[in-house]
């Protein structure tokens, strides 16, 4: 079974809103609203979660190829575009979680070398308060890779709020709310100006990308999180039975 596929399998109606929206919102070219499932069950998004990962790869496909196989690219695939757009380079040389991650960073660093000096200090606050070390905060300075630079504890726990507050700042400059908000609001009001302007840019380098790209990126975004947010979870279940058993 996909990865993918399984964690919005398991993801709650309010997780799965935001992805729903982001289809939504391509209004023309989206399918989502016209199925059966969606009549009947909308706004129980958990019971039709296989026509929203459908849609999802239709967009992140070339409309003809669709055609032809019925079906959008792998999911993996669809991040691998997403990546590249933002200028990650070697994107098929990294898993699907490490490629998720190279693209929240790239989005990041796009948005932090864009944002005027007050941007740059809330941005600076919010990825400290998040837990990041000087030393993941000097390779985020510098584009190189995150991981390796602290426990793998300590590293999923500043990940989930560093996708966490990405994924809110790109649904509040998307769809005008926030979702996924761990870190503080202030914080996150900090981002959202260069965070769109990050978004923008993309769109705009890739010839504006049509509504394809405007749907995948915000929820590979969101999707990112949710990965994130799972893995922090069944890390605490894990340890939490060893305390127990001990």
């Amino acid at each position: 079974m996909d990865k993918t596929y399984e964690l919005l399998k398991n993801a709650s109606n309010e997780e799965l809103q935001p992805i729903v929206d982001y289809i939504l919102k391509a209004s023309v070219s989206e399918k989502l609203s016209k199925t059966e499932n969606f009549k009947k069950h909308s706004p129980n998004h958990a019971r039709y979660v296989d026509e929203i990962f459908h849609e999802l790869r239709l967009f992140g496909g070339n409309t003809l190829v669709n055609l032809k196989r019925g079906e959008g690219p792998r999911y993996k695939e669809l991040v691998q575009d997403v990546a590249k757009r933002f200028g990650v380079k070697k994107v098929t040389s990294y898993d699907l979680e490490e490629l998720e991650l190279a693209l929240a960073q790239a989005v990041l660093l796009k948005a932090y070398k864009k944002g005027n000096a007050q941007e740059k200090q809330s941005i600076e606050e919010a990825l400290r308060d998040a837990g990041m070390n000087e030393g993941m905060f000097s390779s985020f300075i510098n584009g190189s890779a995150w991981a390796g630079l602290a426990s793998a504890a300590v590293f999923n726990a500043v990940m989930l709020q560093v996708t966490s507050l990405l994924a809110s700042s790109v649904s509040r400059h998307v769809m005008g709310y926030t979702v996924a908000s761990i870190i503080g609001q202030r914080a996150g009001l900090g981002f959202l100006g260069p965070v769109g302007w990050a978004l923008g840019a993309a769109y705009t380098a890739n010839g504006l990308a049509g509504p394809g790209f405007r749907v995948t990126t915000p929820c590979v975004l969101h999707i990112t999180w949710l990965r994130q947010k799972k893995k922090y979870s069944a890390m605490h279940e894990k340890a939490e039975g060893v305390f127990v058993n001990d």
